[in-house]
């Protein structure tokens, strides 16, 4: 028996095709989710943001080369099948045809929306206004910075002129009463004095900070302010920034020389250093990204792409898949009627689904089974007939026999008046051939004389019933 063939290399090109959609789309939404949590990955991830960005767009291109292979391979295929005239494939191209149409129009319209916003967006993260406020914020702490520098440093000089009309020793009630002084009239953490040889003539610290935030001056800034040198920096500690002025307090004599040294500091607070960082780290991250501006519209672009080019990929395959589902059917039912119109009533078509053409295939293997049984059935009957046909030239010849000897005249007509048999003594006394008569009509047979007779005959027979 023969049976529909399997084209099993088309299958299993359907299966792979299908495996690569399965890894490409999720590797999409895992790229999509990415790209939109880079800012946030990439402070987990020892790579930098711009190495790992384009990473990502490299990534996105080769699964843009790949779904635009898999479009074009399935394009091309079908013009080769339709210019080789292949069974099905004509309708294929519809089916396609249709199905890439109702898809592509609303996608591309949609595509080029997208962009739109994606341009005007990407536009916006980095328009000139972001920019300078960036800008300015940074730019706001540091001059903060060089605020409170240029505060304590010159507050540090008028204690050191102050302290040099008075005499500066470890128990001197004229430093102490300059430093209060200064304590109430500005907004300083603290304030140090100190002797010549580097003792300490005299100390006070606001009531705002304690001495965690604010620990003594070390000693190498003092010993670099009694070498005449003023200096400020910055002490960053646990608990926030210090801001700190050392100056050397020069005498009144000539020629002047270093007989103390006053230190000046100003706390800052751990919130407002981590606020004045954040700033920083942003303007630096907006640095970063505004060199990716047009990397990061690329990557945009090439997923949308690659969503548009999946979605007319599965509008293909789709239309392929139909078009085999119908197609496949109606070329075994060709192969079908073509074998058999030569014969072969053996021919099944696999039934493959429940619809509509699964009840034409069965359709068709009913007929066939039909035929096959009506074959037979002819088969049986033409058998038949022949047995019959032979005994009943059997018992012509028979009767001929019977006929040809018997002394009187025999002839035998059908229904319509044709002689059917008639022997020899009956053609010698009608005066014809015995086998010319055969099959003419008797009027033509016979004689005119004899006709009057002959029709007595025939009107007693059917008078009597005799056929």
């Amino acid at each position: 028996m023969n049976t529909a063939k399997t084209l099993d290399p088309e299958h299993k090109r359907r299966r792979r095709e299908f495996f690569i959609i399965l890894l490409v789309v999720p590797a999409i939404i895992f790229l999509t989710y990415v790209e939109s949590h880079i800012s946030i990955l990439s402070g987990n991830i020892p790579v930098p943001t711009n190495i790992l960005f384009l990473g990502l767009i490299n990534i996105n291109i080769i699964l843009l080369v790949l779904l635009i292979f898999l479009v074009l391979r399935n394009t091309v295929k079908l013009f080769f099948e339709r210019k080789r005239r292949v069974m099905g494939s004509r309708l294929m191209t519809k089916l396609i045809s249709a199905f890439v149409g109702l898809t592509i129009v609303p996608t591309f319209i949609l595509f080029f929306v997208v962009i739109g916003f994606i341009n005007k967006s990407i536009d916006g993260w980095f328009a000139i206004k972001i920019e300078d406020s960036l800008k300015e914020s940074l730019e706001l702490g540091r001059s903060y910075y060089n605020d409170l520098n240029d505060r304590v440093s010159s507050g540090a000089r008028g204690i050191a002129v102050s302290a040099a009309k008075s005499r500066i020793d470890e128990d001197s009630d004229q430093i102490m009463e300059i430093i209060n002084a200064r304590m109430l009239g500005n907004d300083f953490s603290s304030i140090e004095v100190f002797t010549p040889e580097g003792r300490r003539a005299g100390y006070a610290i606001s009531g705002a900070v304690n001495k965690n935030m604010v620990p003594d001056i070390e000693m190498e800034h003092v010993a670099k302010a009694l070498t005449g040198e003023a200096s400020s920096f910055v002490d960053t500690l646990s608990e926030g920034d210090v801001v700190r002025a050392v100056s050397p307090v020069m005498s009144l004599s000539q020629p002047p020389k270093v007989v103390g040294v006053v230190a000046v500091s100003y706390y800052v607070s751990k919130s407002l250093i981590n606020r004045m960082k954040d700033i920083s780290t942003a303007f630096e991250s907006y640095k970063q990204l505004k060199l990716l501006k047009y990397p990061v519209k690329v990557s945009y672009f090439t997923i949308l792409l690659i969503i548009t080019l999946l979605i007319v990929f599965f509008a293909i395959w789709i239309g392929r898949y139909l078009a085999k589902e119908i197609t496949g059917p109606i070329q075994q039912l060709a192969e079908g009627t073509h074998a058999v119109a030569s014969g072969n009533l053996e021919y099944k078509i696999k039934v493959a689904s429940n619809d509509e053409i699964g009840v034409l295939v069965r359709s068709f293997n009913r007929m066939t089974e039909d035929l096959k049984a009506g074959k037979s059935m002819l088969e049986e009957a033409n058998v038949d007939l022949r047995s019959s046909n032979s005994e009943l030239d059997r018992r012509r010849r028979f009767v001929e026999i019977i006929l040809s000897n018997v002394p009187s005249g025999v002839i035998s007509i059908d229904r319509l008046g044709r002689i059917t048999s008639l022997n020899r003594v009956a053609a010698e006394l009608l005066g014809a051939e015995e086998g010319a008569a055969i099959g003419k009509n008797y009027k033509e047979a016979l004689r005119e004389e004899d006709m009057e007779l002959f029709r007595d005959m025939i009107r007693d027979m059917n008078e009597l019933g005799v056929e």
